[in-house]
């Protein structure tokens, strides 16, 4: 099964690629059909779909996100959550980047880069 996860923080900007429509949009013209998603306000962390999604993950699925950000808050909790994907054969697959397979490995290059925007967005984010 294909799945897509979204999540945003409340109050972004409508110009930023993490804002709630622009990766809805995103998605949508992918042709993925079955969307979890989370909203982070100063109350609620906004991973209770996410954790949904993990619970009934299986192996062979495919969950896809539009950025890195869009999944943790932390390059530790992102190697958490990799790791869960990994324990469960599934894969996790970013927009424009590529997939991390069933045994964990990065499928190109583009993932330092990734990373690097990955930080660029939490800064973003602890400062709204």
């Amino acid at each position: 099964m294909i799945y897509g996860y979204l999540r945003a923080i409340e109050n972004c900007s409508p110009e930023r690629d993490i804002n709630m429509q622009k990766q809805l949009e995103t998605m949508t013209n992918q042709g993925i059909e079955i969307i979890f998603q989370d909203l982070v306000t100063r109350k609620t962390t906004g991973n209770e779909q996410f954790n949904h999604l993990l619970d009934m993950l299986e192996e062979n699925d495919i969950v896809v996100i539009v950025k890195l950000s869009r999944l943790a808050v932390s390059l530790s909790e992102l190697s958490d959550i990799c790791g869960i994907f990994s324990n469960k054969r599934a894969i996790l697959k970013v927009l424009g980047l590529g997939e991390i397979s069933r045994n964990g490995h990065i499928s190109n290059e583009k993932w330092i880069n990734a990373l690097k925007e990955f930080e660029e967005d939490i800064r973003y984010e602890k400062n709204l």
